[in-house]
């Protein structure tokens, strides 16, 4: 395990992460980014150890996630190949899952989106266009 960042009491924990609440992630371009994403998902874990957490990452990045022990769920999902109908296909299985929070740490327009599309009540995100704004429940500068 890498060194705890551990988050204190903020609005995003009282918003979204109250115990039994399922939390998606997500992350799905290279490895090396997933790979910065860690501590992150460690310091969630901890600080929220009953939230379900599931991730979004690429084939680029499955081989680290599939078995990764503080997710219990994992999703493949390769945007820049897949068809618009292969995204609204996912974009549907999300929404059918109803998670309460989406946490994007990859600011593409179909992942920026997704969230809402899914009908995920708490979204949080970077800011990195005037859309962000629109996306996102609880943007970050």
């Amino acid at each position: 395990m890498l060194k705890k960042n551990p988050i204190k009491n903020t609005k995003y924990k009282s918003i979204c992460l109250k115990p039994g609440s399922k939390l998606l992630l997500q992350r799905a371009d290279r490895l090396g980014d997933m790979i910065l994403c860690l501590p992150a998902i460690e310091s969630i874990r901890s600080a929220f150890p009953s939230v379900k957490i599931s991730m979004i990452g690429s084939s680029k990045n499955s081989q680290l996630l599939k078995n990764y022990p503080l997710i219990d769920s994992y999703y493949e999902f390769n945007e820049e190949i897949a068809s618009s109908k292969e995204k609204k296909e996912f974009t549907t299985k999300i929404k059918n899952k109803n998670y309460d929070c989406y946490i994007s740490f990859w600011a593409n327009p179909f992942f920026e989106s997704l969230g809402k599309k899914a009908g995920i009540k708490t979204r949080i995100g970077a800011i990195t266009s005037p859309f962000s704004y629109f996306y996102y429940t609880h943007p970050v500068k």
